[in-house]
């Protein structure tokens, strides 16, 4: 009983300094355990968390890769990895990276999760940016193929003196 009571509070200072977010899920769906920083990256408090269904707070795009195809007991021990957004309490989505393990004998889910959001971001202002540098220089290829097009036609123009009509 003391070396359990001793393991559980390692188990809590682990999840109290982790920077990762920790958790153990039930088979049901619900949370069972939680490191802190879930409140710092989702806002909602731990007693909230605790009570919903986590698919209350999976984007709906992405509840069918959330959830997966196989059966509990055909990933037993296999990790798999997902990126999913989970809705924050003030309504925003934060993007997750979320790995997780099945363990049938104790039916839970073991996870770790990493908040990647603005990482997203950045690959997606890169995209962006890329794609306005491609627009930038077609533009400039086909000024220069203009400058060089008009290069080659001779413009001749009298002086103004003797255009007496043009003025």
């Amino acid at each position: 009983n003391k070396k359990r009571k001793y393991t559980e509070r390692e188990l809590e200072n682990y999840l109290a300094v982790s920077v990762d977010l920790v958790a153990i899920v039930g088979k049901d769906g619900y949370f069972k355990k939680i490191s802190p920083n879930w409140k710092n990256v989702l806002g909602w408090s731990e007693e909230e968390l605790l009570s919903m269904p986590i698919v209350d707070i999976v984007h709906i795009e992405e509840l069918e890769s959330f959830k997966g195809r196989k059966k509990h007991e055909e990933i037993d021990q296999q990790i798999t990895r997902h990126n999913i957004r989970f809705k924050h309490k003030d309504g925003h989505y934060v993007h997750l990276e979320w790995n997780s393990m099945y363990t049938k004998e104790e039916e839970i889910y073991i996870t770790t999760s990493r908040d990647i959001t603005k990482t997203i971001e950045i690959e997606n202002e890169k995209k962006l940016l890329e794609k306005a540098m491609d627009a930038e220089i077609a533009k400039n290829e086909f000024l220069e193929e203009l400058y060089y097009c008009l290069c080659g036609v001779p413009i001749v123009l009298p002086p103004l003196r003797e255009r007496g009509n043009d003025i």
